[in-house]
């Protein structure tokens, strides 16, 4: 059997129309959604077409695919099939066997069928109901009662009232009622006769929805409006939020698409983030000041997710290298001497060129930064400036001379002597400093 399975065409087929492996002669027809991944589980949606019909086009179920992100598999039976028994049902089975190679897929199967196909269909699911997670029956019915495990089958009955085979349809409406069915939705369309009508499609889909996530319409949207808004914090970076928003989808207990999408949703944050570590890593060997800014962005975006303990391991592993520590205590210097150099310009604008000169020097103790040579260029223009040095030597010593006279005034006139005699021995030819030594003369 595997060997005739491994014959099989590339998947998925190009064409839909395919042949059994095991049957050459048996057709039928598969139809998947235009971004298939094979790394993702899909939903067989399974259709059987009515008496005299064919599996071409899926009893109009065809673009469900898209429309469902599932796969549609319909089978052509060239004799009576209404009854599994007959060895349609096994042709069924061997077709889903055969997809199931191809493709992941959940071991359960939605079940459809229009006329004979909905008889077929009823009658698969009563024998098989471990086999079909859905079954939605158009245009047809029967006797029967469904057993325990058939009961836990959601069920949908759809026939048009001017449909001559209504009257089957609802008896098998009714055995259902009766067997106490766990989900049962019955609708009849008026004016409607033996025909698949547009209404039946759009219930067909909400079963379908209904029956592989167990969620309503409106619990659905609010989790669509979720992985979207995911999305969106995705793509700005905001991988926290997103993580935050995935992991709640993630734990509903129904095994559904949109639990699918919210792990795989999470699975690609975590490859985000553990690229974006490799990155900082390399980045850290040649300019670990720029990688210890990275790795504090990363914290931001990937805090409380699985990868925030990674990041902070390699923030530790960062932070303990001596080079890093050598760049980080660079940097300290660099804004220390931009700090300095910066209040320097505005002193000088000021004319404060001796208080200028102090944040300067400061400034170029750090030699290695470039502020640092920008300062000791600085200083050395000042220097060279005889109306800026004098303009120093003017404030200093006025400065010197307030704080004597100061100290003098509350009788502390070894304080007051201290500025004085600072005054004479570093401008000794100034003014001020022949105002400080007739001061030094009155105290004696």
């Amino acid at each position: 059997m595997l060997e005739k399975l491994g014959k099989l065409a590339a998947w998925p087929p190009a064409d839909p129309r395919c042949t059994l492996a095991r049957d050459p002669g048996q057709e039928y027809y598969v139809y998947v959604p235009r971004n298939f991944d094979p790394k993702q589980t899909y939903w067989i949606f399974a259709a059987i077409h009515g008496a005299n019909g064919n599996g071409a086009g899926a009893v109009g179920f065809a673009g469900f695919a898209n429309a469902l992100n599932c796969i549609v598999v319909a089978p052509t039976y060239k004799s009576r099939h209404i009854s599994p028994s007959s060895g349609s049902g096994t042709i069924l089975k061997h077709i889903i066997e055969e997809v199931g190679t191809k493709c992941k897929v959940h071991p359960k199967v939605f079940l459809t069928g229009m006329s004979m196909g909905a008889g077929f269909s009823y009658l698969f699911t009563y024998a098989n109901p471990e086999l079909v997670v859905g079954c939605a029956v158009h245009s047809l019915g029967g006797r029967g009662s469904p057993n325990r495990k058939a009961r836990k089958v959601p069920w949908l009955v759809a026939c048009g009232e001017d449909d001559e085979y209504l009257p089957l349809a609802k008896t098998l409406a009714r055995s259902l009622e009766a067997a106490k069915v766990d989900y049962l939705k019955v609708v009849w369309f008026p004016g409607v006769g033996h025909t698949m009508c547009a209404q039946a499609y759009k219930l067909t889909k909400e079963h379908y929805w209904r029956s592989t996530t167990g969620l309503t319409a409106e619990e659905r949207g609010q989790l669509e409006d979720g992985l979207i808004t995911a999305d969106r914090h995705i793509n700005e970076k905001d991988y926290s939020q997103a993580f935050k928003i995935l992991r709640k989808i993630a734990g509903i207990k129904q095994d559904c698409t949109y639990k699918q999408r919210a792990i795989a949703g999470i699975e690609e944050i975590k490859k985000t983030g553990l690229e974006r570590l490799a990155e900082i890593e390399e980045q850290s060997r040649t300019d670990a000041v720029a990688a210890l800014a990275a790795i504090k962005e990363t914290q931001e975006q990937f805090e409380g997710t699985p990868l925030a303990k990674a990041v902070e391991r390699s923030r530790t592993l960062i932070m303990g290298r001596s080079q890093v520590a050598d760049a980080l205590q660079k940097q300290k210097n660099a804004e220390k001497a931009k700090r300095l150099c910066e209040a320097a310009e505005i002193l000088m604008e000021k004319n404060d060129y001796t208080s200028a000169l102090a944040k300067l020097r400061a400034a170029a103790a750090f030699p290695d930064t470039p502020y640092g040579q920008k300062s000791a260029e600085k200083i050395k223009e000042i220097e060279a400036d005889p109306s800026a040095m004098n303009a120093e030597a003017e404030a200093q010593c006025r400065k010197w001379l307030a704080l004597a006279r100061n100290y003098l005034a509350n009788k502390m006139t070894s304080r007051a002597r201290q500025y004085l005699q600072r005054i004479i021995d570093t401008y000794p030819d100034r003014d001020e400093a022949d105002t400080a030594r007739e001061m030094l003369k009155e105290m004696e």
